[in-house]
C-alpha cells in the first residue's frame, strides 16, 4: 500500500479495487482512484446469506423496516464489526468521512447507520479526525430505490459543510460500492475544496450471485 505501510492492505482482508478483484473495476473507477474493499456483497442472494453479505445487509437495516426493534441489535453488532475493520486500517490521527445517506436527518427513511459507525469508531479510535463535510440537499431515493446512479446526479444534490481542520489526505467511507459514481462525486467536491488525495473504504464491492440449480440451466438455455 503506498498510502500507509500499516494501513488497509497490510490488513490481508483489505483488497484494492482494480488491482485485486473478482470482477471489472466499477464502471466511475480509473486507475489513479484509491480504493479498497473488505468483503464481496451478493446483491442477489437469499435472505439467509451468511459472511459479509449478512453482515452488510444488517448494517443497512432501515429503522423504518417491519420488525427493527427486534432485530436492531444485529444493525449495532455489523456497526462494531465495520468499525473495527476500519479501526485497523486506519493509521493514528487520520481523517475520516463518509458519503451522505440518501435520506437528510428528520426525514421518516433516514437511516442514522454513518451515525452509528462513526460513534462505534471514534470509541475504540479516539485519535481519529471524524469529519462531516458533505450532506444532501434534499431526501432521494437510494439508488437501487431509483435515485441518482450517476457522478453528476449525484454532485447535484451534494452540499459542502466544510472540514474542522484542513485536510491534506482524508478517507471516505460507504458501505458497498457498485459503479463508483458516489464515490466519484464526493471526491470531486472534497478536492475542489483543497483536499489533495480521497482513498476510498468500502465495506463492500457488489456482485451478482452466481445462478444456481433451475436458474443456472435457464441462463444456459436463454
Amino acid at each position: 500500500m503506498v498510502w500507509n505501510a500499516k494501513g488497509a492492505e497490510s490488513a490481508a482482508s483489505w483488497r484494492r479495487l482494480g488491482r485485486v478483484c473478482p470482477r471489472p473495476r466499477p464502471a466511475a473507477l480509473d486507475d489513479a482512484d484509491e480504493c479498497y474493499y473488505l468483503h464481496e456483497y451478493l446483491v442477489a442472494q437469499a435472505p439467509d446469506a451468511s459472511g459479509g453479505t449478512s453482515l452488510i445487509r444488517d448494517f443497512k437495516l432501515n429503522p423504518a423496516s417491519p420488525g427493527y426493534e427486534r432485530r436492531r441489535h444485529w444493525k449495532e453488532e455489523a456497526c462494531r464489526d465495520f468499525s473495527l475493520a476500519l479501526s485497523e486500517a486506519l493509521p493514528w490521527g487520520f481523517p475520516v468521512c463518509h458519503v451522505p445517506s440518501s435520506k437528510r436527518p428528520g426525514d421518516p427513511g433516514h437511516d442514522p447507520r454513518f451515525a452509528m459507525l462513526f460513534d462505534c469508531l471514534g470509541a475504540c479510535r479516539p485519535d481519529l479526525r471524524l469529519e462531516a463535510p458533505l450532506a444532501i440537499a434534499q431526501s432521494q431515493r437510494a439508488a437501487h430505490e431509483g435515485g441518482p446512479r450517476s457522478r453528476r446526479r449525484f454532485l447535484e444534490i451534494l452540499r459542502w459543510r466544510g472540514l474542522r481542520h484542513p485536510a491534506p489526505v482524508i478517507a471516505i467511507v460507504d458501505d458497498v460500492v457498485t459503479t463508483g459514481a458516489h464515490f466519484k462525486a464526493c471526491q470531486h467536491m472534497l478536492v475542489a475544496h483543497g483536499v489533495g488525495r480521497v482513498i476510498g473504504l468500502f465495506w463492500g464491492l457488489a456482485m451478482e450471485a452466481p445462478a444456481t440449480g433451475a436458474s443456472r440451466v435457464q441462463t444456459q438455455l436463454g
